[in-house]
């Protein structure tokens, strides 16, 4: 594991985790290396059901490479396959943030980083008419991009805060104090 913004919490501020991870060679390790957090085997999409997974196999990192997504972009595909990359395909259980929310009994939720590599949209739109929404929302944004992500998390009832990287961070606009507004610029 090289970076992990679940963890980091989970051991220095003693947050539970959750995690969600749709490819099945990355599930079993995560479920090896967090054994501590509620670790579900499912993509996070726009309704429970299945859909079918392309897990990447890098020709160095093997199994472990993590660019997996049930909706890779044309770019995205062109460059993994400029990698070398391998892939298998999996039909994996389809879950809403809505119906796992309700499923775990989960009152409330500080922070959701959303890496779904191509399929923001869907997962976002899986939380809509939830009763419990993440106070901060982390979402990588290249597949999407920052403008068109800015416009759909509004209707969701966030505000863009920053980004940082490849990672734009969004505040629910009901939870926004006088003492902590939103930034107006985003960081790199």
């Amino acid at each position: 594991m090289v970076e992990s913004s679940c963890l980091f919490f989970a051991e220095t501020m003693g947050w539970r985790a959750i995690n969600l991870e749709a490819s099945p060679p990355i599930y079993h390790k995560l479920c090896q290396n967090r054994p501590d957090a509620l670790n579900i085997h499912a993509a996070l999409s726009d309704s429970d059901g299945s859909i079918s997974f392309t897990h990447a196999i890098h020709p160095r990192l093997g199994q472990d490479f993590g660019n997996g997504s049930v909706a890779h972009s044309e770019a995205h595909r062109v460059e993994l396959d400029s990698l070398g990359c391998d892939y298998e395909t999996f039909v994996v259980p389809r879950r809403s943030y809505r119906s796992l929310i309700e499923e775990h009994g989960i009152r409330s939720l500080d922070l959701m980083v959303l890496d779904v590599e191509g399929h923001e949209l869907a997962a976002i739109e899986g939380m809509r008419g939830s009763a419990v929404l993440p106070t901060v929302l982390c979402i990588e944004f290249g597949h999407v991009g920052l403008e068109q992500l800015t416009q759909i998390m509004a209707e969701v009832g966030y505000t863009f805060d920053t980004t940082s990287h490849a990672n734009a961070f969004f505040l629910r606009t009901d939870k926004q104090t006088p003492h902590r507004p939103r930034s107006s610029r985003g960081a790199g």
